[in-house]
């Protein structure tokens, strides 16, 4: 969503030096998440998925069918990470 890449867009970008950050703000942030769920068995090739942010501007991954409530439960990829503010 656009809340998201406007957080990864604050985290990943430093006055002094520039974009530079934004690799590992991505990284941190998306890529390690997902890397975990896909070794855990819970995102499977052809999911699809949805990246936002919760009430509480944290960044929530969870697959489309769990975005519109098809899932029981909460649903098993559902990942939350506190914002940071600031370098990271």
């Amino acid at each position: 969503s656009d809340q998201v890449i406007d957080l990864l867009l604050g985290i990943g970008y430093s006055q002094e030096y520039g974009a530079r950050p934004m690799q590992r703000a991505v990284e941190r942030y998306i890529g390690y998440p997902l890397a975990a769920a896909i070794s855990a068995g819970d995102i499977k090739g052809g999911d699809q998925l949805r990246i936002d942010l919760d009430q509480s501007k944290k960044i929530k991954i969870e697959t489309e069918e769990e975005a519109k409530g098809e899932t029981e439960g909460e649903g098993k990829i559902t990942y939350f990470f506190r914002r940071i503010r600031g370098k990271t």
